[in-house]
């Protein structure tokens, strides 16, 4: 249907009453307190009576609203309500009864957003056994097709008015993201209602349960580092591994950072990864090392034209890439453990290359800028080193996340076996010899998000227990997904249940179309910061993912941004 006709046929509409403008929750109905029976005139709804009925046979929980679209009144009834413009998200619990829906093309019931001049921003509803939203230009995006009869589903629709985008999530799962369909300062209104089409209609019966709206900071996360395109220079094509301390002798945030300068096509090819710094008064606006842009760690400093030798490569741990930098400020010093790799590569009989024999190594710096490498006796320069042979680390250990608990260095760290990563930990009384402690994560049951791996460790210390922030792989899609585990001690981890959401927006003004939500990008947290309310400020690393038509063909594009994003799980 076209969406400007649909708004002009004559309608029913609920709407709630004014919403605080001071709190950051501005709408929560779950019904239960309700008379059955219509929902005008009940906790401030208004509109044509019975069009929308409280009941209790079908819920969620306790009560829900029922919209039955054969037995629609007419009329119209508006009670303006106003927010504050910024980030919004309203979430519900949406049902349907699918015995005789309409016929394809026709809409039934729906939510609808308007802006203060009363104009859609979005609308969900229900057509034809499919869930959708309207997104801009006039696209009615399918979230949910074959909506299994009476199956409740969790709606979340995040509305930023600043940049005038839309996401939605269906149970937790992002399923679409895009402009709003007319841009606003505000939301002036919120609606439950129909179309009237004449005797269009059979039976269909749309039910709605704990609907919930609130204002938010994390409805988005904040773009904060980008790839240095179009620039050749060491940072060019990717940003990742986001390593983000509070200086407080500076008075001002410093992140560590990994940056490549050319795309990884396979295993089998690769490209020199450095660390590089950057500063921010806020957390949220980073200015890069101003004199020369140059990395603060390299691996080695090829000369153009360079014959390399794979032995000579070998030799040293870190001789082709340092990265995922965990840096601490200890006494007047800073001191910082990192991953390197040197090339090391084994052939599989399938005529691909695996990379192996990552090792972690240890710098230190009196100002956080110039860095000299703490040569280790773990292998090749490293201070924490390959495990025996046959053992669960014995192909590489990278990713350190290191605490200091008294005079103890508490090291996390992920190991592989040649195909499986899993996490371990190590204790040190210097932070240079090293003594394993063993598995810390392993990998979870056929089915579960870390079935495949558990890795990138990042530990804090919250609401009286430590936390332990991996990334988990599935084997079905999205495929990466941020779990936590929790302990008392450091030692003995309980995974805790869900995925902490991220919200990563792809870069605005690009020529190419990228996708942060791909099911084959990965995403990567590499430090938490606890706020004093309890949130987390999470600085991460997203690949984002185009495709781009080139001469020979169409090839995937793939690039890490860095993201920061205010989170409370």
């Amino acid at each position: 249907m076209n969406s400007r006709l649909a708004i002009c046929i004559s309608c029913v509409f609920l709407a709630v009453l004014p919403l605080p403008t001071s709190a950051d929750v501005w709408l929560s109905d779950d019904f239960d307190t309700y008379v059955e029976g219509s929902l005008a005139g009940q906790g401030g709804w208004s509109g044509v009576q019975n069009a929308v009925r409280v009941q209790s046979a079908f819920a969620k929980s306790g009560k829900a609203a029922q919209a039955d679209y054969k037995n629609w009144g007419t009329g119209d009834a508006i009670r303006s309500v106003q927010t504050e413009s910024g980030i919004h998200v309203i979430e519900f619990d949406a049902a349907a009864d699918t015995d005789g829906a309409a016929p394809v093309g026709t809409n039934l019931g729906y939510i609808k957003l308007f802006n203060e001049n009363g104009e859609e921003l979005t609308r969900f509803y229900f057509a034809h056994r499919q869930f959708k939203v309207l997104v801009y230009p006039a696209t009615q995006y399918v979230i949910v097709d074959d909506v299994i009869n009476l199956r409740w589903y969790h709606i979340r629709i995040g509305i930023d008015l600043l940049s005038s985008t839309a996401d939605v999530w269906v149970d937790g799962s992002h399923v679409v993201q895009g402009r709003l369909y007319k841009s606003g300062a505000s939301i002036s209104t919120i609606a439950i209602g129909q179309w009237n089409q004449g005797t269009l209609f059979t039976k269909s019966h749309i039910y709605l349960d704990n609907l919930h709206g609130e204002s938010t900071q994390s409805c988005v996360a904040s773009l904060v580092l980008s790839p240095m395109v179009p620039w050749t220079c060491w940072e060019a094509y990717n940003v990742f591994y986001p390593f983000v301390i509070y200086d407080a002798s500076l008075g001002r945030y410093r992140m560590f950072y990994t940056g490549s300068a050319a795309a990884q096509s396979n295993e089998s090819v690769w490209d020199l990864w450095q660390i590089g710094i950057a500063e921010s008064n806020d957390g949220v606006t980073w200015i890069r090392r101003q004199d020369d842009y140059e990395p603060v760690l390299y691996s080695t400093q090829f000369p153009e034209g360079a014959v390399l030798n794979p032995e000579e490569l070998s030799q040293v741990f870190d001789s082709v890439w340092v990265f995922g930098g965990c840096v601490i400020r200890d006494g007047e010093s800073y001191k910082m453990w990192y991953t390197g790799w040197n090339s090391d590569n084994e052939y599989l009989p399938s005529g691909k290359s695996n990379k192996i024999n990552f090792r972690i190594g240890y710098a230190t710096s009196d100002d956080g800028v110039r860095w000299t490498k703490i040569r280790g006796a773990a292998g090749e320069g490293s201070v924490l080193g390959l495990g025996e042979s046959n053992s669960l680390d014995c192909k590489g250990v990278a990713q350190p996340f290191v605490i200091k608990i008294g005079n103890t260095y508490r090291m996390w760290y992920e190991g592989y076996d040649g195909q499986t990563w899993r996490i371990f930990s190590a204790s040190s009384a210097d932070g240079i010899h090293w003594t394993k402690q063993g598995l810390a994560i392993d990998t979870g049951p056929p089915g579960s998000l870390d079935e495949l791996s558990a890795r990138n460790p990042v530990v804090i210390y919250r609401n009286g227990k430590y936390e332990l922030w991996y990334q988990g792989q599935s084997s079905s899609p999205p495929f990466f997904h941020i779990l936590r585990a929790t302990s008392t001690d450091c030692t003995t981890w309980t995974k805790q249940p869900g995925e902490v959401q991220l919200h990563p927006y792809p870069p605005a003004g690009s020529d190419l179309n990228w996708n942060a939500y791909d099911p084959t990008a990965q995403v990567h947290v590499d430090s938490v910061i606890v706020r004093e309310d309890g949130s987390c400020r999470v600085f991460f690393a997203k690949q984002l993912v185009a495709p781009q038509q080139m001469r020979y063909g169409l090839v995937e594009q793939r690039r890490f941004y860095i993201y920061t994003e205010v989170v409370n799980p």
